[in-house]
């Protein structure tokens, strides 16, 4: 008895020193850290959802094809970004900001919320511009070239739009006086949204979420080849800019992707996101300064 209860000391003492150091090893965590290990999570999901239930049937060799090049692209962006020090603009920003819309505002939930909300609303009217700025367009048709609407299309981007984005993001801080560490973790939230709504699936209740939310559904007729369906639903996490602003279309697309895109592997897909190869179709001879709507077919 006495060597049963030993037993059962050493044991809950041995449970309690393990609980202690998981307990010693999260304090060293950011939040950051926690949304890194979340955005995983959650891109494992993503994954999980396409295969058990696609709302457009891939075949596996075209899917197996489509993850690695889209991932390879990320891991060679974020590589790049990290060279270059993108983020420490921020930073730069950060510690020249004094002024702001918002910079005596007290800080608590209802100021996050709207910087939430008001870095969405910058972010619709920034993808606006991506497809109606022929200038812009030539780096944002790398994220649409996909034929093969997936979870990981959501880390395909050319490095030169993530380039303009970062200055995009940088102005926000200066114009609302918020700080860099709060921009970097809205920023992790709205990834976790734009790999959901990038999501090959059908999901139960998708028209109810989609009174507020950019739902997978919504997100499919933005990458349709069709211009009449592919210039809608911009909104990141909210679908009621879309609605407000009349650019919400609820079309099931026939063809996902662009008409004409030779689909290449990673070193192609790397000289498209350092090159801008403006001649791409023959669509444009030289990248126009004035802003201009392409015409549709």
């Amino acid at each position: 008895m006495y060597k049963h209860e030993e037993l059962l000391n050493s044991v809950d003492e041995h449970i309690l020193n393990t609980l202690y150091t998981i307990e010693q090893w999260l304090r060293t965590w950011s939040i950051l850290d926690i949304l890194g290990v979340v955005f995983l999570a959650v891109l494992c999901l993503c994954i999980y959802l396409e295969a058990r239930q696609p709302a457009l049937i891939r075949q596996a060799r075209v899917l197996m094809k489509s993850y690695p090049l889209n991932l390879s692209t990320f891991f060679f962006n974020d590589f790049t970004a990290s060279l270059l020090s993108l983020s420490s603009v921020y930073y730069l920003a950060d510690a020249m900001n004094g002024r702001g819309l918002l910079v005596n505002m007290e800080n608590g939930p209802f100021k996050y919320l709207l910087c939430f909300v008001l870095l969405d609303l910058t972010l619709y009217a920034w993808h606006y511009l991506m497809h109606h700025c022929d200038a812009l367009w030539v780096l944002h048709r790398v994220h649409h070239s996909d034929p093969n609407l997936n979870v990981t299309t959501g880390l395909r981007f050319h490095f030169g739009e993530l380039l303009l984005e970062v200055m995009v993001r940088t102005a926000f801080i200066l114009a609302l006086g918020i700080t860099v560490e709060f921009l970097l973790i809205t920023q992790a939230v709205m990834s976790l949204f734009i790999l959901f709504h990038h999501t090959n699936t059908r999901l139960p209740g998708e028209r109810l979420l989609a009174l507020v939310f950019i739902v997978p559904r919504l997100h499919r007729a933005h990458h349709s080849t069709l211009r009449t369906e592919h210039d809608s639903n911009y909104g990141a996490v909210f679908s009621i800019w879309d609605r407000l602003f009349g650019t919400l279309n609820e079309a099931e697309p026939e063809k996902i992707g662009l008409d004409g895109w030779n689909e290449p592997g990673f070193l192609g897909m790397v000289k498209r996101c350092i090159l801008l190869d403006i001649d791409w179709m023959g669509r444009m001879k030289a990248i126009p300064v004035t802003i201009k709507k392409r015409p549709l077919p």
